[in-house]
């Protein structure tokens, strides 16, 4: 397939998954809102931004507003944890969460970079100037809420908004993390509260399968679409299961694809196997 081919399937498939996705479309713009979130597995270094780029340049000239939500760099997390895990016990939790934030800081803000530098309008926003709010464990806290005017009025004044993943906060202004593969999270959260017309979790993996090739089968069939049920019977390899139920519990489909993307799994319709012809697995990023 050329690249013109391959770029109509992907749109026809965001298309499509867009007109299945639920909820209103925003009070205060008439364009589309997309979430699109970039893992780990994708993104090396920053040199690997490009699909960032690429990505939201797609989504906005095809008419939506976009939140990206970025990932650390590959390993760059694992890396921090081993810093935190040689100095524990004595650091108190308020440092350990800094630490282990530093590397979706470092990414959003570089994403941020290439995003203008490309010519897109957009904006890195923290956590804190979103209201992106978590109770529990600082570890592996859950999202509550959200302050959806200021979220709003930002995408009303530009077209890309740049948010990291992984990280919230508490009632109490601190740090809260959400788990490994918390970026999944941070996505499904604010497409629920914002009422997105899509969610994307764009990942090295090219949708949902039956079973992992790196476990016996070479090539295994891909899921065209996934009822939530039959998802969290698949295990938390390639999404994390805080985030599955939390989309379940809105009833909130989401696509899991690759970038470039040949259609993916959409995550919340009838389940339905199709045939592929190759396929890489790796951890939920």
């Amino acid at each position: 397939m050329g690249a013109q081919g391959g770029l109509r399937r992907i749109l026809e498939s965001e298309r499509t998954f867009r007109n299945v996705c639920r909820g209103t479309k925003r009070i205060m713009s008439d364009r589309d809102l997309a979430i699109l979130k970039f893992g780990g597995s994708i993104l090396q270094d920053h040199e690997c931004l490009d699909v960032v780029v690429e990505e939201c340049h797609r989504a906005v000239h095809a008419g939506s507003d976009v939140i990206a939500v970025v990932s650390a760099y590959r390993g760059m997390t694992d890396l921090l944890q081993t810093e935190v895990d040689s100095h524990q016990p004595d650091l108190e939790p308020g440092a350990v969460t800094a630490m282990l934030s530093i590397g979706e800081v470092l990414a959003s803000s570089q994403a941020g970079f290439a995003l203008l530098a490309a010519g897109l309008d957009a904006h890195v926003a923290t956590v804190r100037e979103i209201g992106l709010l978590a109770v529990g464990d600082p570890m592996d806290a859950r999202p509550i809420g959200l302050d959806v005017p200021t979220t709003r009025e930002l995408l009303d004044r530009l077209h890309v908004l740049v948010v990291p993943g992984y990280m919230a906060v508490d009632r109490a202004g601190r740090l809260a993390l959400m788990g490994r593969g918390g970026s999944d999270m941070t996505a499904l959260h604010l497409a629920c509260m914002l009422k997105a017309d899509s969610c994307t979790l764009i990942k090295d993996i090219d949708g949902l399968h039956e079973s992992d090739p790196n476990r016996g089968v070479r090539w295994p069939r891909r899921y065209a679409s996934i009822d939530f049920e039959d998802a969290k019977r698949l295990g938390p390899r390639i999404v994390q299961p805080k985030a599955l139920e939390l989309a379940g519990k809105h009833d909130f489909p989401f696509l899991v694809r690759s970038s470039p993307s040949t259609g993916g799994t959409l995550v919340g319709g009838a389940t339905r196997i199709e045939e592929m012809n190759s396929i890489g697995l790796s951890d939920t990023a």
